[in-house]
C-alpha cells in the first residue's frame, strides 16, 4: 500500500518535470534493471555488453545498438530469462498470459512493481479526465477471481488513502459476459463508469438501440484496441454523451500510455516504462513517423523485457501544448503480425487509409482480411448491402492507397466474432506465404 501510494505521489509530480530530470530519472532505472538482469540473468549474461565501456559503466550512446527481445524469444527461452534472484522487494511475483492477440499467447512472470504502475498510471489518467472515484464503476475482469459472481460489489477502486474514492462501488462482471447479459448488469446497477474491451461498445450501442433504452453512461474506460472517432460517436449518441478513455497498456510491460485531455495525444508513462518507436533498420523514428513499439518495463525485474518488441505499431509523438513533459504517441496504427503483406515484400496497415471509408459506406463495423497473396475479404455489418458505387470507391482506394493488384470480395455477415481475451481484431492478414 505504501508503495503505490509514494508512486502515485510521485507521478503527479513528475509529469511537470524538466526533460533533464525526466532523461536522469529514466536512466536511473535502466542501469537498476540492465545490471541487475546482467547479473541474474542467464539470457542476458552476455547479450547486454555492449552497454557497457571499457570501465564497465554504461555508455548511453549504445543504447540503440542492443538486440531487440523479441515474442519468439519469450515464448522459447522463458526459463533463461527468469531472473535467478528476483528482488524479493519487488514480489510478490506471478505469471500471467498475454491475450494472443499477434497470434501467440506468451507467458511473463510480472511483479508487484508492473501491479503498483497500473494503479498508479491509471489513477493520473482519471485524474486528468476529472473521474469521481466516489461513484459506480462495473468493470469487465479478465483475470481470474474465484468466488466471485457477476454483479458483486469489489469495494472502492480508486486510491485507498483518497476519502472521497472510499464511497466508490466497483461491480465485478466476468470477461465471460457478453451482450445482452452485459447491458443487464449495467441496467441493474446503473454504473457511472464502465470498463471493458473497445469493441464491446459497439455491441452495447446496437443492442440500446435495438431495445429503444435510454442509458447514460458518463465515461468508458476502454483497452484491447485502439478507439477511433467513430467509437467515441457511437458512445457519445447512444449513452447519453459519454467519452471514452483509452488506456494503452499491455500484459507484459503494463501501462504504457494514455490521453491528454488537451490534445488527445498519448502520453507515455516515462516514470514506469521506456517506449521507443523504430523504423525497420530498428532506427528512432522522427516524430509524426510510424514504426514498430519497443518497450523496457521499469518494474520487470522478475523477467527482465529490455527493448521488447511488443508487436504494435504506433506513430512517434509531436510535441503537446499541455505543459506535461512526458513523451507522447500521436496514435497506434495496429499489430505488425495483421499488417498485409504483398508478395513483393511490402508491408502495410490499412487502418489510417481505410477507416474514412467506414462511415461514408454507412457500414457499422467491418472486417477486412487478407485471405490470400492479393485476395481481400470485406467482412462487414450494415443494414443493407453496400452498393455498386460504394464497392467501386472501396476499390479505388484499396487500390490507391495500398496494393493496386488486389482482387478484393464483399460479403455482409450478421456477427463478427471477438477472441478468447474479448478483442476485435478489424484488420488481420489470414494468409501466410510461407505455408502455401
Amino acid at each position: 500500500m505504501q508503495a503505490v501510494r509514494e508512486l502515485d505521489e510521485r507521478l503527479q509530480q513528475s509529469e511537470r518535470w524538466s526533460p533533464d530530470a525526466m532523461l536522469a530519472w529514466q536512466r536511473r532505472q535502466l542501469g537498476l534493471l540492465v545490471n541487475h538482469a546482467r547479473r541474474t540473468t542467464p539470457f542476458y549474461r552476455f547479450r547486454l555488453n555492449g552497454l557497457f565501456g571499457p570501465t564497465g559503466l554504461i555508455d548511453w550512446r549504445r543504447w540503440a545498438e542492443l538486440p531487440i527481445l523479441t515474442r519468439t524469444d519469450v515464448a522459447d527461452r522463458f526459463g533463461a530469462l527468469l531472473s535467478r534472484a528476483p528482488v524479493a522487494d519487488h514480489g510478490p511475483f506471478a505469471d500471467v498470459i498475454s491475450s494472443g492477440s499477434t497470434g501467440t499467447p506468451i507467458k511473463i512472470r510480472t511483479t508487484r512493481l508492473i501491479n503498483d504502475a497500473v494503479s498508479a498510471c491509471n489513477w493520473r489518467a482519471q485524474r486528468w479526465w476529472g473521474i469521481d472515484w466516489s461513484k459506480r464503476l462495473l468493470s469487465r475482469v479478465y483475470s481470474g477471481h474465484p468466488g466471485r459472481h457477476n454483479g458483486d460489489n469489489l469495494g472502492p477502486w480508486g486510491p485507498p488513502w483518497d476519502k472521497t474514492a472510499a464511497r466508490g462501488q466497483h461491480i465485478y462482471s466476468s470477461s465471460s459476459v457478453m451482450e445482452p447479459e452485459l447491458l443487464d448488469l449495467i441496467l441493474a446497477h446503473r454504473p457511472s463508469y464502465v470498463a471493458l474491451g473497445t469493441p464491446l461498445i459497439e455491441t452495447l450501442s446496437d443492442a440500446v438501440l435495438a431495445r429503444g433504452l435510454e442509458v447514460k453512461i458518463e465515461c468508458f474506460f476502454v483497452r484491447g484496441a485502439g478507439a477511433d472517432a467513430r467509437l467515441r460517436e457511437l458512445a457519445h449518441k447512444h449513452f447519453g454523451g459519454a467519452r471514452v478513455l483509452e488506456l494503452y497498456s499491455a500484459k507484459e510491460s503494463g501501462p504504457i500510455a494514455h490521453p491528454c485531455p488537451v490534445s488527445g495525444q498519448l502520453h507515455v508513462n516515462d516514470e514506469t516504462i521506456l517506449v521507443e518507436v523504430v523504423d525497420a533498420n530498428n532506427r528512432p523514428c522522427a516524430p509524426g513517423e510510424e514504426g514498430r513499439v519497443l518497450v523496457t518495463p521499469f518494474g520487470s525485474t522478475a523477467m527482465p523485457l529490455i527493448r521488447y518488441e511488443l508487436g504494435d505499431t504506433a506513430v512517434a509523438g509531436t510535441p503537446c501544448p499541455c505543459g506535461r513533459c512526458l513523451s507522447t504517441l500521436d496514435g497506434i496504427s495496429g499489430r505488425v503480425s495483421h499488417a498485409f503483406r504483398h508478395p513483393d515484400g511490402r508491408s502495410l496497415f490499412a487502418r489510417l487509409a481505410l477507416e474514412p471509408l467506414q462511415a461514408q459506406l454507412a457500414v457499422r463495423r467491418w472486417q477486412i482480411a487478407q485471405t490470400g497473396a492479393t485476395q481481400f475479404e470485406v467482412r462487414y455489418l450494415a443494414d443493407a448491402d453496400i452498393d455498386e458505387q460504394g464497392r467501386a470507391r472501396f476499390v479505388e482506394t484499396f487500390h490507391r492507397e495500398l496494393f493496386d493488384d488486389a482482387v478484393i470480395r464483399f460479403l455482409r455477415v450478421e456477427a463478427l466474432a471477438l477472441t478468447d481475451a474479448g478483442k476485435f481484431i478489424e484488420y488481420r492478414r489470414e494468409y501466410d506465404a510461407q505455408s502455401s
